[in-house]
């Protein structure tokens, strides 16, 4: 009696460890895809193990095959490039995929799209979606946006990284401003065929509503540079005044008190935009690169 009362214990542990192991995949036709890719089912079963989906780094492109839901792909942490365009999804969270360089979305039904942590995307194609806003800030990699055909009222393209951009399309939205590095060279420069925005849309560098703290640059009190800086970045003002320094999100990054003049090193933030306050209120915006 002991021994049978065990070898049902035994068996129990078996099946949870067994069932701990495989990725969860409600979408059937997502499931099938990946079951059937012999580069990520290595072993050829019925399931996808959470130490397949880690161990993969290529390529998933599930476009075209009625999905409509892609829980399950934030195990795969590694992969490169997700392309899964023309199907029925309404969300993605690929907050994961910190290793994604190319992802292509478009001709889905989603709304909300936040890639704050695919730090090294260079590509983003999403183009016919329901997206509201896009903040693209922390995407200093980023060199090709088609964003066009959405519902688009906040595009936050400042990340530092403007003049590498190779084509930026997001006409056919609601966009009357895009937060972008410098507006003169993107009205100058993001021109031709791979560069289109609707005609009642400019180039800014203070959009409301685009950045976390009050777009609120007010006469000037204080004088930085050089800016853009890749390092040292020299603060002159008028009367000793303290600061704070504020990412594009209006997370405070480093705090400054007890002087008229400040050297600051800005050696270890991350490329992008960064806001200067004064205790007044007044704002300035510098550039990390």
């Amino acid at each position: 009696m002991k021994k049978q009362l065990y070898t049902i214990i035994a068996f129990v542990g078996i099946t949870l460890v067994s069932n701990a192991q495989n990725v969860t995949i409600p979408d059937a036709n997502f499931k099938a895809y990946l079951v059937g890719n012999t580069s990520i089912n290595t072993n050829a079963d019925t399931e996808i193990q959470v130490s397949e989906a880690q161990a993969f780094s290529g390529t998933i492109n599930c476009s075209n095959m009625s999905i409509s839901s892609l829980n399950g792909i934030e195990a795969f942490t590694a992969i490169t490039n997700l392309n899964c365009t023309d199907n029925d999804l309404s969300s993605l969270n690929v907050s994961s995929n910190t290793a994604l360089s190319l992802l292509s979305i478009f001709n889905n039904n989603i709304s909300n799209l936040d890639v704050s942590q695919n730090s090294v995307l260079t590509r983003l194609w999403c183009m016919f979606n329901d997206i509201t806003s896009l903040d693209l800030s922390q995407n200093s990699g980023l060199v090709f946006l088609q964003a066009n055909n959405n519902e688009l009222s906040s595009l936050n393209l400042a990340n530092g990284n403007n003049t590498n951009m190779i084509g930026c399309v997001t006409n056919a939205n609601n966009l009357t401003c895009i937060h972008v590095d410098d507006a003169t060279y993107s009205t100058t420069n993001w021109t031709g065929n791979d560069f289109n925005k609707d005609a009642g849309a400019s180039y800014s560098e203070s959009c409301a509503g685009t950045i976390g703290i009050e777009d609120n640059e007010l006469e000037s009190t204080f004088s930085i540079f050089p800016n853009p800086t890749s390092r040292m970045i020299s603060i002159q003002l008028e009367s000793q005044t303290n600061l704070v320094i504020l990412s594009s999100e209006g997370k405070t990054v480093a705090t400054l008190s007890g002087a008229s003049n400040y050297n600051f090193d800005a050696a270890n933030l991350e490329n992008g935009v960064y806001f200067i306050q004064s205790e007044n209120g007044a704002t300035q915006k510098f550039i990390k690169h």
